[in-house]
């Protein structure tokens, strides 16, 4: 006798994506002067990463006429099936940079200098937003649960290509997106920050997404800034190596933005 599968019948369920927040690298201070009045820039590397059972799916679109784009999060489902939440999941907008053009999802992730003991929040980025996609494997040469054999999403959200009116991104399970330091945002402006002990957060705002587990929405890490060797040199920085003095104060903001 042939026995019905276990899951027949059963109700489809969504396979959530987990977005986790990388601890911010690559951190350094440099003197820009690009624009006539030089700025200190605190640049540092970010990383978003998906960790869960199912993809981070956004499709976007726009009505003729409108300059951004409304985006909705779909959502893979057990059966194979895919839906299309009602909730806007955020909005793309066509930036054109010096050295890139393309369509940018905003304010997914903010960077922050805190205070050491993580009181008072002092400066933060002003990058525009992301073009999310697989850029790198999370864990090199071993496929980590629910990570399909290929990447889905390896484009760069129509770079060049300000006529679209549709667009599709996302972050595929066991992968991630990086952005590195002092490009398109990736610094806060640290003139008149005086020297001392300061936490440099990163967090996802994922407002309008469905995730699995919010709580790694947030990552930090502890930095010192030193006075200039000598006139005319941007401040020193040492990272810290600990993680405690990061760790103890993640209730102090939360873990959305």
């Amino acid at each position: 006798m042939l026995l019905a599968p276990a899951t027949a019948g059963a109700t489809p369920r969504d396979l959530l994506p987990d977005l986790a927040q990388g601890g911010p690298t690559g951190v350094d201070v440099v003197l820009d002067t690009s624009n006539g009045q030089p700025q200190t820039r605190l640049v540092f590397d970010s990383t978003i990463g998906n960790v869960g059972e199912g993809p981070l799916i956004l499709k976007a679109s726009r009505k003729p006429g409108a300059s951004t784009m409304t985006a909705h999060q779909a959502i893979r489902r057990s059966d194979g099936s895919t839906r299309v939440r009602r909730a806007v999941a955020g909005v793309l907008k066509y930036v054109q940079a010096a050295d890139h053009q393309h369509w940018h999802l905003m304010g997914i992730d903010r960077y922050e200098l805190w205070t050491g003991n993580a009181s008072r929040r002092l400066r933060r980025d002003r990058k525009q937003g992301f073009c999310l996609g697989d850029r790198y494997q999370l864990t090199p040469g071993r496929r980590m649960p629910h990570q399909p054999k290929k990447p889905a999403y390896p484009g760069y959200c129509g770079r060049e290509h300000p006529e679209l009116t549709k667009m599709v991104e996302g972050i595929t399970v066991g992968w991630g997106d990086n952005y590195p330091a002092n490009i398109e945002g990736q610094f806060i402006d640290i003139g008149g920050i005086a020297p001392g002990r300061y936490l440099l957060v990163h967090r996802i705002r994922a407002g309008g997404l469905l995730e699995s587990y919010p709580y790694n929405d947030v990552s930090c890490v502890a930095i010192e800034l030193k006075a200039p060797a000598a006139a005319g040199l941007p401040p020193t920085v040492t990272v810290s190596s600990s993680k405690k003095a990061c760790d103890s104060t993640y209730s102090r903001w939360g873990v959305r933005g």
